[in-house]
């Protein structure tokens, strides 16, 4: 079972969804390039770039034309381009550019879902919740203390 999603009761699937928290969507440093990262978080399929000019986007692992996943595609520029039709969005989820098309590209129908995405100690956090504000320091240093927790029961062998 995936860490990221909900635990499994008296074989159901628990109810209790924690959006309002932030979760470790990877390493700041593996977004380096023009390939997008794929990843799960509470059993949402999302994919996480960084742009030209550094920023962080974290986008449902979905293209809204065909469906096909997005980290299937590559930055280009500021947007990340879908494989399938080479549909472009920005960090927010806006289509912004589509192959062939003449006008406007940005429309409600064209848009990919985005999550709150942050960068903190060396690390890219998403949540469900896009409203959610800036992560702040207490918060910093609690993921920052579990992380090297975590490293130092890793590195005693310990599971």
């Amino acid at each position: 079972m995936n860490k990221l999603e909900a635990p499994q009761a008296k074989g159901r699937r628990s109810v209790a969804r924690l959006e309002d928290y932030w979760y470790v969507a990877c390493l700041s440093e593996e977004l380096k390039g023009r390939k997008p990262k794929a990843i799960k978080v509470l059993g949402a399929p999302l994919v996480v770039f960084r742009n030209q000019f550094g920023r962080v986007g974290a986008l449902l692992d979905r293209c809204p034309h065909r469906n096909v996943p997005l980290s299937f595609g590559q930055v280009k520029g500021q947007y990340l381009e879908c494989g399938y039709h080479g549909w472009r969005f920005d960090t927010e989820g806006q289509c912004r550019f589509v192959p062939g098309l003449c006008g406007e590209a940005s429309s409600k129908g064209r848009s990919a879902t985005h999550y709150a995405v942050r960068e903190s100690d060396g690390l890219a956090l998403s949540s469900r919740n896009v409203h959610l504000g800036p992560v702040g320091r207490k918060q910093a240093l609690r993921i920052s203390e579990s992380l090297s927790l975590a490293q130092q029961r890793i590195d005693d062998g310990e599971r």
